[in-house]
């Protein structure tokens, strides 16, 4: 059984589904074939399937913030084609304070430090 050739076939439904839907779907076609061998085959790494899930670390480092005021986050989002319709703005500034969660907008007509 060419286990890679069904893998990488668009056709064959486990393929599109992961690695536990593509064990269910070989398990279908070839109840012969050991669940530990295609698993084994799935983790070689070579050989993955089309849509494989992502990956997640296991680890996310934390914010740690002490208080309130603290710790901000902020970011620009440029708003170029409908900045006719909302009165000239052409930026949104958004801040975030890290412990409360807190949320600011403000509208900007230009996007530089001087305003």
């Amino acid at each position: 059984m060419d286990l890679s050739g069904l893998c990488r076939d668009p056709s064959f439904e486990g393929a599109l589904g992961g690695g536990i839907e593509f064990c269910r779907a070989v398990e279908g076609l070839h109840p012969a074939v050991a669940l530990k061998r295609i698993e084994e085959f799935l983790r070689a790494g070579g050989s993955c399937c089309l849509h494989r899930p992502v990956l997640r670390p296991e680890y996310c480092r934390g914010v740690f913030a002490r208080s309130i005021d603290c710790l901000w986050r902020a970011d620009l989002l440029f708003m170029d084609e409908c900045w006719r319709t909302d009165g000239g703005c052409r930026c949104i500034c958004f801040v975030v304070d890290a412990f409360s969660g807190g949320l600011w907008a403000v509208p900007l007509r230009h996007g530089t430090a001087l305003q």
